[in-house]
């Protein structure tokens, strides 16, 4: 069982895209207790977070933060993620902060850069949501936020990428259009992303929803996949 003191553990909810993933992660850094579930939908959260703290031997009541991702991305997804962590800090017991998903998908890249970090994750067909830190990270005027977001089209958004020397999306670097030929190190993060990465970030986020969820994209669930 893993022993700690209730104010040492911090709950990290992303519902912002396909599925949901949750981790647990001690406030001061450490392991990360994680779970992905790539075909739930957001209410199957509280059964998913029960399960989490049982693998960590914890209460609930040893969570004394949330980070909740607020878009852009699922509106459904994250209605419900949103809502959940809201109900989870409702009495006023642990702080609620809220972070951009293309802040979360910057974060998931630490090491300094001489130039600008791109990041980009598909909306629908021919649209993008992008980012840019225009070499700014993190910065305390934009904890949570990239300081360069838009939602645009796959040509307006390659231009927007195109000085940046590294870019993390959401899918491999496809082998035609407008992104295939981006100069910036395209680094694919399909892979699976660490929602521990945020921790260092909790001092520059509001412990508030001072800004609005992002709700741009249809859900998941109503974008029906083509069956064979």
């Amino acid at each position: 069982m893993t022993e700690s003191t209730p104010e040492q553990w911090v709950l990290a909810i992303d519902s912002a895209r396909k599925g949901i993933a949750l981790s647990l992660f001690p406030v001061q850094g450490g392991t990360e207790l994680r779970r992905d579930v790539p075909t739930a939908r957001g209410e199957a959260l509280a059964m998913e977070l029960e399960s989490l703290l049982d693998e960590a031997g914890l209460l609930l009541k040893s969570v004394t933060a949330v980070v909740v991702t607020l878009g852009p991305g699922s509106f459904t997804g994250l209605r419900t993620g949103i809502a959940f962590c809201q109900g989870l800090c409702a009495a006023g017991h642990r702080k609620l902060y809220g972070i951009s998903s293309l802040a979360f998908m910057r974060a998931q890249w630490s090491a300094a850069e001489a130039g600008s970090v791109g990041v980009l994750c598909h909306a629908r067909p021919g649209y993008l949501y992008v980012g840019s830190d225009l070499g700014q990270w993190p910065h305390l005027e934009h904890g949570a936020k990239l300081s360069q977001e838009a939602f645009i089209g796959e040509a307006e958004g390659a231009q927007l990428l195109a000085p940046c020397v590294r870019i993390l999306a959401d899918r491999p670097r496809p082998t035609e259009g407008p992104l295939a030929s981006l100069p910036g190190e395209w680094v694919d993060l399909t892979t699976g992303m660490s929602l521990a990465v945020l921790q260092p970030l909790l001092g520059l986020l509001t412990p508030s929803m001072l800004w609005n969820a992002n709700y741009l994209q249809p859900s998941y669930a109503e974008q029906a996949t083509p069956k064979a």
